[in-house]
């Protein structure tokens, strides 16, 4: 089957650069925006802002359109605690997409963050994993 255009470029209707100003075009800055929250932000450590509330931690990533679309495994997030845990701990990430609330785990996975598990002020790193609570996936707390 023959193409309409060549292949050195995007195969879509709309351009990715303007040819008038030589800039990137909305779809072309929106394609970039997309490429870097899927492959740059899910293998690189994401600092987050965290707020805990009744021991859930909401990560927030603290660079403009850092996140992801969907937990993978390996993904960190570094965050520093706003508060001492004081029961079975949980988190999301939350950016330009709010992902599920999954469990906090010790141990290397082995067991749930719990009470005194992530102290205030204190630096800590979530990794994913998607083995851990039965296949649900779950945070590893380093």
């Amino acid at each position: 089957m023959s193409q309409d255009i060549s292949p050195n470029r995007p195969q879509d209707k709309y351009q990715f650069i303007s040819l008038d100003t030589g800039r990137l075009t909305q779809y072309g800055l929106q394609t970039l925006e997309q490429m870097w929250n899927q492959i740059a932000a899910g293998f690189g450590i994401c600092p987050c802002d965290a707020t805990t509330a009744a021991n859930v931690i909401t990560l927030r990533p603290r660079l403009n359109g850092e996140g992801a679309r969907t937990y993978g495994n390996h993904m960190a997030f570094s965050f520093v605690a706003d508060a001492t845990t004081t029961a079975a701990v949980t988190a999301k990430v939350v950016g330009d997409n709010t992902l599920a609330t999954i469990k906090v785990y010790i141990d290397g996975g082995a067991t749930q963050a719990g009470n005194n598990d992530i102290i205030t002020d204190r630096l800590y790193l979530l990794i994913y994993n998607s083995a851990l609570d039965s296949g649900a996936g779950g945070l590893v707390l380093k």
